[in-house]
């Protein structure tokens, strides 16, 4: 049996777009999470709404990975980011990821109010500020994607801060 690629959307809105690409879908709800389970040309396909904020994403791919075993796991959307060179049908893939929440803010007054300029990255492993932890993406999945067809958009490659672009 093939392990399924498991695609985490945390809006309703794009858990229905990805849903109706799915054949033969049935779906299972465990607790507040919606796991849509079906086939996209033949190959396991299972699509999770697991709703908005990083605590829901964590416990819906939890879930999924003790129920589901996956062979690859995409979070798909935005994370409210944006880009103007980065348009909709496009797919954006990281190499290198950091933990968003590895962000700590300085002592303000009451009043002063917070300016993420000045927020400082903090390896809680070692304890150490302004030191970015990678994690690194699948070396063979990456691989992989760099050499699918696409025709609806671009592929980008995100590595080290900086865009690249292969046009596909």
């Amino acid at each position: 049996m093939q392990k399924p690629i498991v695609i985490m959307a945390a809006m309703e809105v794009e858990a229905d777009f990805l849903i109706q690409k799915l054949e033969h879908v049935k779906c299972e709800q465990v607790n507040q999470y919606k796991f849509y389970e079906g086939t996209i040309k033949g190959y396991p396909v299972v699509v999770c709404e697991c709703l908005v904020m990083t605590i829901n994403a964590a416990v819906a791919t939890y879930i999924a990975i003790e129920k589901y075993h996956p062979m690859a796991i995409i979070s798909e959307g935005t994370a409210g980011a944006n880009a103007k060179h980065v348009h909709k049908g496009d797919i954006v893939i990281g190499e290198k990821c950091v933990n968003i929440v590895s962000y700590k803010s300085p002592y303000k007054k009451e009043g002063e109010g917070s300016n993420s300029l000045e927020w400082n990255l903090v390896n809680f492993i070692c304890g150490e500020e302004d030191r970015l932890v990678y994690q690194q993406g699948d070396k063979h999945l990456i691989q992989l994607a760099k050499q699918v067809k696409y025709s609806d958009g671009q592929v980008r490659f995100r590595n080290n801060w900086q865009w690249r672009c292969l046009e596909l």
